[in-house]
Protein backbone atom coordinates (compact mmCIF):
# COMPACT_ATOMS: atom_id res chain seq x y z
CA UNK A 1 0.00 0.00 0.00
CA UNK A 2 1.56 3.27 -1.11
CA UNK A 3 1.72 6.41 1.01
CA UNK A 4 -0.39 8.22 -1.59
CA UNK A 5 -3.16 5.60 -1.27
CA UNK A 6 -3.10 5.86 2.53
CA UNK A 7 -3.22 9.65 2.28
CA UNK A 8 -6.39 9.48 0.16
CA UNK A 9 -8.18 6.66 1.96
CA UNK A 10 -7.44 7.52 5.60
CA UNK A 11 -9.58 10.70 5.75
CA UNK A 12 -12.46 8.84 4.14
CA UNK A 13 -12.29 6.00 6.67
CA UNK A 14 -12.15 8.47 9.56
CA UNK A 15 -15.19 10.34 8.18
CA UNK A 16 -17.09 7.07 7.83
CA UNK A 17 -16.32 6.08 11.42
CA UNK A 18 -17.32 9.47 12.78
CA UNK A 19 -20.27 10.23 10.56
CA UNK A 20 -21.66 6.75 10.01
CA UNK A 21 -24.98 6.63 8.15
CA UNK A 22 -25.27 10.42 8.13
CA UNK A 23 -22.20 10.56 5.94
CA UNK A 24 -22.67 7.67 3.51
CA UNK A 25 -26.48 7.40 3.68
CA UNK A 26 -28.71 4.44 4.38
CA UNK A 27 -30.81 1.83 2.59
CA UNK A 28 -34.22 0.66 3.81
CA UNK A 29 -36.42 -2.31 3.07
CA UNK A 30 -37.47 -4.07 1.13
CA UNK A 31 -41.09 -3.95 2.18
CA UNK A 32 -44.14 -5.16 0.29
CA UNK A 33 -47.71 -3.93 0.26
CA UNK A 34 -50.93 -4.92 -1.47
CA UNK A 35 -52.99 -2.35 -3.31
CA UNK A 36 -56.65 -3.19 -3.96
CA UNK A 37 -58.89 -1.25 -6.32
CA UNK A 38 -62.64 -1.80 -5.86
CA UNK A 39 -65.17 -0.74 -8.48
CA UNK A 40 -68.97 -0.72 -8.41
CA UNK A 41 -70.58 -1.91 -11.64
CA UNK A 42 -74.19 -2.59 -12.75
CA UNK A 43 -73.41 -6.27 -12.26
CA UNK A 44 -71.86 -5.99 -8.80
CA UNK A 45 -68.51 -5.20 -7.24
CA UNK A 46 -65.29 -5.92 -9.14
CA UNK A 47 -61.81 -5.90 -7.61
CA UNK A 48 -58.23 -6.08 -8.72
CA UNK A 49 -55.05 -6.20 -6.62
CA UNK A 50 -51.29 -6.19 -6.89
CA UNK A 51 -48.43 -6.81 -4.47
CA UNK A 52 -45.59 -4.34 -4.89
CA UNK A 53 -42.10 -4.38 -3.35
CA UNK A 54 -40.19 -1.20 -2.58
CA UNK A 55 -36.55 -0.61 -1.65
CA UNK A 56 -35.70 2.91 -0.46
CA UNK A 57 -32.44 4.68 0.19
CA UNK A 58 -31.16 8.11 1.13
CA UNK A 59 -27.72 9.46 0.29
CA UNK A 60 -25.59 11.08 2.97
CA UNK A 61 -23.36 14.12 3.14
CA UNK A 62 -20.52 12.54 1.19
CA UNK A 63 -22.69 12.95 -1.93
CA UNK A 64 -22.80 16.70 -1.91
CA UNK A 65 -24.06 17.76 1.49
CA UNK A 66 -27.73 17.45 0.66
CA UNK A 67 -29.32 14.05 1.15
CA UNK A 68 -31.32 12.67 -1.76
CA UNK A 69 -33.88 9.87 -1.68
CA UNK A 70 -34.15 6.99 -4.12
CA UNK A 71 -36.60 4.14 -4.61
CA UNK A 72 -36.65 0.89 -6.53
CA UNK A 73 -40.02 -0.65 -7.31
CA UNK A 74 -40.71 -4.27 -8.20
CA UNK A 75 -44.30 -4.87 -9.17
CA UNK A 76 -47.10 -4.22 -11.60
CA UNK A 77 -50.20 -2.12 -12.18
CA UNK A 78 -53.60 -3.27 -10.91
CA UNK A 79 -55.80 -4.90 -13.54
CA UNK A 80 -59.56 -4.97 -12.87
CA UNK A 81 -61.83 -7.20 -14.95
CA UNK A 82 -65.14 -5.49 -15.71
CA UNK A 83 -68.37 -6.88 -17.15
CA UNK A 84 -68.61 -7.26 -20.92
CA UNK A 85 -64.90 -8.08 -21.35
CA UNK A 86 -64.01 -4.51 -20.37
CA UNK A 87 -61.06 -3.68 -18.14
CA UNK A 88 -59.60 -0.93 -15.98
CA UNK A 89 -55.92 -0.51 -15.12
CA UNK A 90 -54.55 1.48 -12.16
CA UNK A 91 -51.03 2.46 -13.20
CA UNK A 92 -47.81 2.45 -11.18
CA UNK A 93 -47.55 6.18 -11.87
CA UNK A 94 -49.60 8.93 -10.30
CA UNK A 95 -52.52 10.66 -11.92
CA UNK A 96 -51.61 14.23 -12.76
CA UNK A 97 -47.93 13.31 -13.11
CA UNK A 98 -48.01 10.53 -15.67
CA UNK A 99 -45.99 12.53 -18.15
CA UNK A 100 -43.15 12.90 -15.66
CA UNK A 101 -43.49 9.21 -14.69
CA UNK A 102 -43.98 10.11 -11.04
CA UNK A 103 -43.47 7.02 -8.93
CA UNK A 104 -46.87 6.49 -7.28
CA UNK A 105 -46.12 2.87 -6.40
CA UNK A 106 -42.80 3.67 -4.75
CA UNK A 107 -44.02 6.63 -2.75
CA UNK A 108 -47.61 6.02 -1.68
CA UNK A 109 -46.86 4.29 1.65
CA UNK A 110 -44.53 7.10 2.69
CA UNK A 111 -47.08 9.80 1.92
CA UNK A 112 -49.26 8.81 4.87
CA UNK A 113 -46.42 9.42 7.33
CA UNK A 114 -45.31 13.03 7.81
CA UNK A 115 -41.66 13.89 7.44
CA UNK A 116 -40.31 14.70 10.93
CA UNK A 117 -39.33 18.26 11.70
CA UNK A 118 -35.56 18.53 11.35
CA UNK A 119 -35.06 22.00 12.80
CA UNK A 120 -36.11 23.70 16.01
CA UNK A 121 -35.41 27.39 16.66
CA UNK A 122 -33.05 27.36 13.72
CA UNK A 123 -31.01 24.44 15.09
CA UNK A 124 -30.79 21.05 13.39
CA UNK A 125 -32.22 18.40 15.74
CA UNK A 126 -32.36 15.59 13.16
CA UNK A 127 -30.17 14.88 10.17
CA UNK A 128 -31.86 14.02 6.87
CA UNK A 129 -30.93 10.37 7.36
CA UNK A 130 -32.31 10.29 10.91
CA UNK A 131 -35.57 11.92 9.81
CA UNK A 132 -35.98 9.49 6.92
CA UNK A 133 -35.29 6.56 9.23
CA UNK A 134 -38.01 7.67 11.65
CA UNK A 135 -40.43 8.05 8.78
CA UNK A 136 -39.62 4.60 7.43
CA UNK A 137 -40.02 3.06 10.88
CA UNK A 138 -43.49 4.61 11.06
CA UNK A 139 -44.37 3.09 7.69
CA UNK A 140 -43.21 -0.39 8.68
CA UNK A 141 -45.03 -0.25 12.03
CA UNK A 142 -48.43 0.43 10.46
CA UNK A 143 -50.06 -2.87 9.48
CA UNK A 144 -53.54 -1.41 9.06
CA UNK A 145 -55.59 -1.19 5.88
CA UNK A 146 -55.25 2.37 4.58
CA UNK A 147 -57.86 3.87 2.29
CA UNK A 148 -56.16 6.14 -0.22
CA UNK A 149 -58.07 9.45 -0.48
CA UNK A 150 -58.27 11.60 -3.57
CA UNK A 151 -56.17 14.19 -1.77
CA UNK A 152 -53.94 13.90 1.29
CA UNK A 153 -54.82 16.82 3.55
CA UNK A 154 -51.29 17.88 4.54
CA UNK A 155 -50.11 17.85 0.93
CA UNK A 156 -53.13 19.85 -0.20
CA UNK A 157 -52.54 22.48 2.49
CA UNK A 158 -48.83 22.71 1.69
CA UNK A 159 -49.51 23.09 -2.03
CA UNK A 160 -52.24 25.65 -1.40
CA UNK A 161 -49.93 27.73 0.80
CA UNK A 162 -47.31 27.81 -1.95
CA UNK A 163 -49.83 28.65 -4.67
CA UNK A 164 -50.56 32.26 -5.52
CA UNK A 165 -54.19 31.51 -6.36
CA UNK A 166 -56.93 31.37 -3.74
CA UNK A 167 -57.73 27.84 -4.83
CA UNK A 168 -55.64 25.25 -6.59
CA UNK A 169 -56.89 24.41 -10.08
CA UNK A 170 -55.18 21.03 -9.95
CA UNK A 171 -54.38 20.11 -6.31
CA UNK A 172 -52.02 17.17 -5.77
CA UNK A 173 -53.78 13.83 -5.91
CA UNK A 174 -52.92 10.61 -4.09
CA UNK A 175 -54.56 8.33 -6.66
CA UNK A 176 -52.74 6.46 -9.42
CA UNK A 177 -53.58 7.11 -13.04
CA UNK A 178 -56.38 5.02 -14.60
CA UNK A 179 -56.56 3.82 -18.20
CA UNK A 180 -58.63 1.36 -20.21
CA UNK A 181 -58.39 -0.37 -23.58
CA UNK A 182 -61.15 -0.71 -26.15
CA UNK A 183 -59.26 -3.83 -27.22
CA UNK A 184 -56.86 -5.14 -24.58
CA UNK A 185 -54.88 -6.91 -27.28
CA UNK A 186 -54.11 -3.61 -28.98
CA UNK A 187 -52.18 -0.99 -26.95
CA UNK A 188 -53.15 1.69 -29.47
CA UNK A 189 -56.75 1.56 -28.18
CA UNK A 190 -55.74 2.97 -24.77
CA UNK A 191 -57.74 5.85 -23.28
CA UNK A 192 -57.48 7.84 -20.06
CA UNK A 193 -60.18 7.26 -17.39
CA UNK A 194 -61.30 9.88 -14.89
CA UNK A 195 -61.34 8.07 -11.52
CA UNK A 196 -64.21 10.20 -10.22
CA UNK A 197 -66.33 9.58 -13.30
CA UNK A 198 -65.94 5.97 -14.38
CA UNK A 199 -69.44 6.18 -15.87
CA UNK A 200 -68.06 8.53 -18.52
CA UNK A 201 -65.83 5.71 -19.79
CA UNK A 202 -67.99 2.65 -19.08
CA UNK A 203 -71.58 3.86 -18.77
CA UNK A 204 -74.15 4.33 -15.99
CA UNK A 205 -73.64 2.36 -12.77
CA UNK A 206 -69.84 2.41 -12.79
CA UNK A 207 -67.96 4.18 -9.99
CA UNK A 208 -64.76 3.85 -7.96
CA UNK A 209 -65.56 2.55 -4.50
CA UNK A 210 -62.08 2.54 -2.96
CA UNK A 211 -58.33 2.20 -3.30
CA UNK A 212 -56.62 0.61 -0.31
CA UNK A 213 -53.04 -0.29 0.58
CA UNK A 214 -51.68 -2.55 3.33
CA UNK A 215 -48.29 -4.03 4.21
CA UNK A 216 -48.04 -7.72 3.41
CA UNK A 217 -45.63 -10.66 3.34
CA UNK A 218 -47.22 -12.03 0.16
CA UNK A 219 -44.97 -12.42 -2.90
CA UNK A 220 -44.90 -9.83 -5.66
CA UNK A 221 -47.63 -10.51 -8.20
CA UNK A 222 -46.85 -11.19 -11.86
CA UNK A 223 -50.16 -11.41 -13.66
CA UNK A 224 -50.69 -8.35 -15.81
CA UNK A 225 -48.64 -9.64 -18.73
CA UNK A 226 -51.12 -12.51 -18.99
CA UNK A 227 -53.89 -9.91 -19.29
CA UNK A 228 -51.92 -7.60 -21.60
CA UNK A 229 -49.54 -10.00 -23.40
CA UNK A 230 -48.10 -7.26 -25.63
CA UNK A 231 -46.29 -5.95 -22.53
CA UNK A 232 -43.79 -8.82 -22.79
CA UNK A 233 -40.62 -7.42 -24.24
CA UNK A 234 -42.34 -4.07 -24.87
CA UNK A 235 -40.25 -0.98 -24.19
CA UNK A 236 -41.29 1.75 -26.64
CA UNK A 237 -44.04 4.28 -26.09
CA UNK A 238 -47.43 2.60 -25.92
CA UNK A 239 -49.66 5.43 -27.11
CA UNK A 240 -50.43 9.09 -26.83
CA UNK A 241 -53.63 9.89 -25.01
CA UNK A 242 -55.45 13.06 -24.04
CA UNK A 243 -55.48 13.73 -20.31
CA UNK A 244 -57.93 16.38 -19.06
CA UNK A 245 -55.69 17.10 -16.08
CA UNK A 246 -53.04 18.55 -18.36
CA UNK A 247 -53.52 21.80 -20.19
CA UNK A 248 -51.30 24.30 -21.93
CA UNK A 249 -51.50 28.06 -21.50
CA UNK A 250 -54.34 28.00 -24.03
CA UNK A 251 -56.20 25.40 -21.91
CA UNK A 252 -55.86 22.76 -24.60
CA UNK A 253 -55.29 19.14 -23.60
CA UNK A 254 -51.82 17.86 -24.33
CA UNK A 255 -50.77 14.35 -25.25
CA UNK A 256 -49.13 11.88 -22.88
CA UNK A 257 -46.89 8.97 -23.66
CA UNK A 258 -47.13 5.77 -21.67
CA UNK A 259 -44.42 3.13 -21.66
CA UNK A 260 -44.05 -0.31 -20.14
CA UNK A 261 -42.73 1.36 -16.98
CA UNK A 262 -46.22 2.64 -16.21
CA UNK A 263 -47.46 -0.96 -16.10
CA UNK A 264 -44.51 -3.08 -14.93
CA UNK A 265 -41.43 -2.19 -12.91
CA UNK A 266 -38.51 -4.59 -12.51
CA UNK A 267 -35.71 -4.33 -9.92
CA UNK A 268 -32.44 -3.06 -11.31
Amino acid sequence: MTKRFVFIIAPILIALMLGGCDYIGRSYGPYRYRVIVTVDTPKGVRQGSSVIEVRSSISGKMFGGLAGAGRQVHGEAVFIELPGNRSLVALLTQDGRIWAGYDWAGGIMMRFKPYPERFENGEEILTAVEASTLRMEAVLADKSIITVPKHIADEYEDATAKNNEAKLVDPPTAWPGFVTFADRKDPRTITYVDQEHLDAAFGPGYSLRSITVQLTDDPVTREIENKLPWLRGFSRSIAKIDHPGYSSTTNENIALELTKHNFVSEPE
